[in-house]
């Protein structure tokens, strides 16, 4: 019975969070939207430059299951619109 609380407050503290912050630093370049990864193994000074190749150079990730909890809340909150 405990373990099932645990869980549930687990989910739901992940929920909350998906719903409060969807994005996250990308795990490539650390949130700085640059391709640091060549400076690490001793690449040249051209190949560092640009955007990372993962984010794109918004140095943002969406979280796990983030775009499906937003898209549900949109549906929603449309869906409710439409009654009234």
């Amino acid at each position: 019975m405990h373990l099932f609380v645990v869980i549930v407050i687990a989910l739901a503290i992940w929920l909350l969070r998906l719903i409060v912050m969807p994005e996250a630093d990308c795990r490539r370049c650390h949130g700085t939207g640059h391709n640091f990864a060549t400076r690490l193994f001793g690449g040249g000074r051209k190949r560092r430059r640009g955007p990372c190749g993962k984010c794109g150079g918004s140095g943002k990730r969406w979280v796990l299951g983030a775009r499906t909890a937003h898209k549900t809340l949109g549906r929603a909150r449309s869906a409710r619109k439409r009654k009234r």
